[in-house]
């Protein structure tokens, strides 16, 4: 029992360290109930690390943080966008995540991200460019571009794009298509409100005029959208007497919504507007062959 709460003491201790606070003998001796030796015992079993002492207390030498701190991997479950997969990151959540002594308890599947390793260098010169605001060309489908912005790299359902400024305009570019880069030397201003446009717009289709769109949901799926969002930007109106609902979507590219409303046919359809119902039903009789 004794080397339990030893065990976890020293990993509350080196928590705290790593996420970059600084702790004092009389401080952890009061918070963990034990005498001021004992945690003095605690910072000896840690002397692989280095530390430094100044007034604030005992902290940790950054040049020895061979792991991120707490704050580091929320902000990199942020960035690849995964936090919200799990109800929590906290401290205690992470610890138990990476305690390589047991079985982990969380799995996530259907995730089948694009493959970059053979585009390493690419993906590697394109974050260096972005950083230093360097404009750029390249062949892109058998087009040269010149002059471009580079201001992100956007994965969208797990496939990696460019976001760039060309001739005043804001495009995307698979990553896997740029082909001969060229990095300029001269840089260019960052503009806020574009960078902005890429954080909050919810696809890559920057920019394009957005489209409203209506669906009536019949009550076999109405639970699935209850349940979590599967249409851009969606939004329930109204819940009608047989458990069918009316579901707004907003969109910039009828492909966002097309090839959702043929999954789920025929319990979904299109109401407004009525275009894009009828481009559906031509798309589902040509299958048919009718």
């Amino acid at each position: 029992m004794a080397d339990v709460k030893l065990a976890n003491r020293l990993a509350e201790i080196l928590t705290m360290l790593v996420d970059g606070q600084s702790v004092t003998i009389a401080g952890l001796s009061e918070q963990f109930g034990v005498s001021s030796r004992t945690i003095m015992r605690d910072f000896d079993r840690l002397n692989y690390l280095d530390f430094i002492r100044d007034e604030k207390g005992i902290r940790l030498d950054p040049k020895s943080m061979g792991i991120m701190s707490t704050k580091d991997l929320c902000n990199f479950a942020t960035i690849s966008g995964i936090r919200e997969l799990f109800p929590s990151l906290d401290r205690h959540f992470l610890r138990m995540m990476f305690d390589s002594t047991q079985e982990p308890s969380y799995l996530v599947k259907g995730r089948k991200s694009q493959d970059l390793s053979e585009y390493k260098q690419l993906f590697d010169r394109l974050s260096k460019v972005i950083q230093k605001q360097h404009y750029i060309r390249f062949r892109y489908h058998n087009k040269d571009y010149a002059e471009v912005q580079p201001y992100r790299l956007v994965n969208y359902k797990d496939l990696w794009y460019l976001a760039a400024v060309d001739q005043g305009k804001l495009k995307t570019f698979q990553l896997v298509e740029i082909k001969a880069l060229w990095e300029e030397k001269n840089r260019f201003t960052t503009d806020d409100v574009v960078l902005q446009q890429i954080k909050n717009e919810e696809t890559i289709w920057f920019g394009e005029q957005k489209l409203e769109v209506v669906l009536k949901v019949g009550p076999e799926a109405a639970y699935y959208f209850k349940r979590r969002d599967l249409v851009p930007a969606q939004e329930i109106t109204k819940e009608l007497n047989d458990g069918s609902l009316l579901v707004t979507s907003t969109v910039n590219n009828d492909k966002q919504i097309i090839p959702i409303v043929q999954y789920w046919i025929p319990h979904v359809k299109v109401i407004s507007p009525e275009c894009l119902q009828s481009t559906i039903d031509e798309q589902l009789y040509s299958y048919l062959g009718c």
